[in-house]
C-alpha cells in the first residue's frame, strides 16, 4: 500500500506553482500597451489635492455622459487650464496594477490640443436654472439651528440619516454618531438610491416629519452622478423646507445636490465627526457659561445684599432722626400742654374770683334795696 502511494506521488505530473507577486507580474505584462499617441476631449476636472514630483492626478470627463479618466498632468500644462474647460489632450494610455489586485487606466498627458467652447445640454441648462434658484433662496445655517437647540437644552436635535440600505461601513462615521447620541436624537433610514422617484418620495416624508435636519449620506465609488447629478432629485432637495446636508463621496466629489444643500460636509467620515465635535464645543461652551454666570449671579447677589444692607443703615437712620424728633415734638407738646394747663387754671380762678365779687355786689345790692324799701314804708306810716 505504502509502495502503491510513493509510486503514485513521483509519477504524478509537476505543476508550476505562482507566488501573488508572479500573478502580479504576468498581468502587468499583459497590460502593456503600444506606446500609441491619442487625442481626447473632454471637460477638464482639476481635482487633484497634491503635486506628486511635477505631475496632478486630475480627470477628464466625457461631456454627454458620466464616464470619467484620470489624466496625468505636468504642472507647466496645468495652469494652462480651467477646472470645467472643454479641452483637448494628447497622450499615451497606461494600465496600472495596484498592490491590492484592481487595473486602472490613466492618460499621460504630453501636451494641450486646444480648447473649444463647451456645449450646454438641456441637463447642464436645468443644473444652472437650479443653482442660481438655490443662491435666490439662500443656504439654511445648519450649524446655528443645531446649536441653538443644544444651548438651549429643553430637548434634543432630530436629525435623520438617509442612506443606502448596508451600505455604510465607515468606522469614523459610525464612532462619530455613537459619541453624539447622548446629546441628538438620530434617526436612520435605509433606502436604495438608484431608484429616483422612491428617494423623492422617501425625502418628501422625511420634509414633514418634524426634523431638525436630514443627512444625505454615500460613501464613494461609483454611480454618484449618476444619482447626485439627476435634476429631479437636486430639485427636490431645493424644495425642502427641512435644512439639507450632504455627506456624498469622496472630497474630490461635488455634484449637483452636495452644492444645492445647506451645508455640504464631504465625506460620512467628516460627517461622524461634525456632530461628535459640536457637541463636544457646545457642552464645553455650556460648561463654560454656567460657571460664569453663576460667578455673576454670585457677584449681582453679594451686589444686591450690600446694597439692601446700606439701604438698611440708611433706614435704621433715617428711624433713629425721626425717633428723636419724634421725642422731642413730645417733649415739646407735653411742656405748651403743662403751659395750656396752667393757662386755663389761671383763666378758672380768675373766673371764681369775679364770680364771688359779683355775687357780693348783688347781695350788697338787694339788701340796700330792700332797706330803702322798708324806709319808705315806715316814712308813710
Amino acid at each position: 500500500m505504502n509502495d502503491t502511494e510513493h509510486s503514485n506521488i513521483d509519477t504524478a505530473p509537476q505543476q508550476v506553482v505562482y507566488s501573488p507577486s508572479d500573478i502580479h507580474l504576468l498581468v502587468k505584462e499583459n497590460l502593456k500597451t503600444i506606446q500609441t499617441l491619442l487625442i481626447v476631449e473632454g471637460v477638464y476636472n482639476q481635482c487633484g489635492t497634491k503635486d506628486y514630483r511635477g505631475f496632478w492626478y486630475d480627470a477628464i470627463k466625457s461631456q454627454y455622459a458620466p464616464n470619467k479618466l484620470t489624466i496625468i498632468v505636468p504642472t507647466a500644462l496645468r495652469v494652462q487650464m480651467n477646472d470645467g474647460e472643454l479641452i483637448q489632450v494628447s497622450g499615451v494610455i497606461e494600465k496600472n496594477l495596484s498592490d491590492d489586485g484592481k487595473v486602472s487606466i490613466q492618460l499621460r498627458v504630453s501636451s494641450l490640443v486646444g480648447k473649444r467652447e463647451k456645449e450646454v445640454d438641456e441637463k447642464e441648462l436645468r443644473q444652472i436654472e437650479l443653482q442660481q434658484r438655490k443662491s435666490a433662496l439662500g443656504y439654511r445655517n445648519v450649524d446655528s439651528i443645531i446649536e441653538s437647540i443644544l444651548y438651549e437644552g429643553k430637548r434634543k436635535p432630530k436629525v435623520a440619516l438617509m442612506f443606502a440600505e448596508a451600505s455604510i461601513t465607515d468606522q469614523d462615521f459610525k464612532a462619530g454618531i455613537q459619541a453624539s447620541m447622548g446629546a441628538i436624537e438620530f434617526n436612520t433610514n435605509g433606502t436604495t438610491f438608484t431608484r429616483i422617484p422612491d428617494f423623492i418620495h422617501k425625502l418628501s416624508l422625511l420634509d414633514t416629519s418634524g426634523f431638525d435636519a436630514i443627512c444625505l449620506i454615500r460613501g464613494g465609488g461609483s454611480g454618484i452622478s449618476e444619482v447626485f447629478d439627476n435634476p429631479d432629485l437636486a430639485e427636490a432637495v431645493i424644495n425642502m423646507k427641512t435644512p439639507v446636508i450632504s455627506a456624498i463621496g469622496h472630497q474630490v466629489d461635488n455634484p449637483l445636490v452636495c452644492k444645492l444643500a445647506d451645508k455640504n460636509i464631504g465625506t460620512p467620515s467628516l460627517l461622524g465627526q461634525f456632530f461628535k465635535d459640536m457637541v463636544e464645543r457646545i457642552t464645553v461652551e455650556k460648561s463654560h457659561s454656567k460657571a460664569v454666570l453663576l460667578a455673576e449671579v454670585e457677584k449681582r447677589y453679594s451686589d444686591q445684599i450690600k446694597a439692601q444692607e446700606n439701604q438698611i443703615k440708611a433706614l435704621q437712620g433715617q428711624l433713629s432722626d425721626q425717633n428723636k424728633g419724634f421725642l422731642d415734638q413730645r417733649a415739646k407738646d407735653a411742656t405748651e400742654m403743662e403751659k395750656l394747663r396752667n393757662q386755663v387754671s389761671f383763666t378758672i380762678q380768675q373766673s371764681n374770683n369775679r364770680n364771688k365779687r359779683m355775687k357780693f355786689i348783688i347781695i350788697c345790692l338787694v339788701i340796700l334795696l330792700i332797706v330803702s324799701i322798708v324806709c319808705c314804708i315806715l316814712y308813710k306810716n
